[in-house]
């Protein structure tokens, strides 16, 4: 491939980018490279596609890195409970019943933030990258 058709495709590649954050579709973004820029279709679909791919695993591995964060969230809730039981053995009873109370909310608060991160993920996971609406020209 020579140098001058890599240069005329990235510059597809950035108008592609463009458009797709204006939230327009495949197709709408396919015919505006073949009637504005003067590219061929198969070259235009091929770069509409490429980086539609690229959006797509962006979005996966950003829902997958979310999940990890709710995971250690929720080991380090688990781990803060054994350390509190273990505590509470040596405490005398008054000194526990008001770590009692500090530990319910530390661990309320790490899962709300392990909730949130989970339901942050799915949400990249399963609807990330909506704004690209995939239809074929008619």
């Amino acid at each position: 491939m020579s140098k001058e058709s890599k240069i005329e495709i990235e510059k597809l590649r950035i108008t592609a980018s463009t458009l797709i954050e204006d939230g327009q579709s495949v197709c709408e973004i396919t015919e505006h490279l073949i009637r504005e820029k003067g590219a061929n279709r198969v070259v235009a679909e091929n770069v509409v596609k490429e980086f539609y791919k690229d959006r797509q695993k962006h979005y996966r591995m950003r829902g997958l890195f979310f999940l990890s964060i709710a995971g250690v969230v929720l080991i380090g809730s688990l781990v803060l409970q054994e350390m509190t039981n273990e505590l509470m053995s040596e405490w005398n009873k008054w000194a526990a019943d008001g770590a009692i109370y500090m530990v319910v909310a530390v661990k309320l608060v790490l899962w709300g933030v392990a909730f949130y991160f989970s339901l942050k993920g799915l949400l990249y996971l399963l609807f990330g990258g909506r704004g690209v609406r995939i239809r074929r020209p008619t």
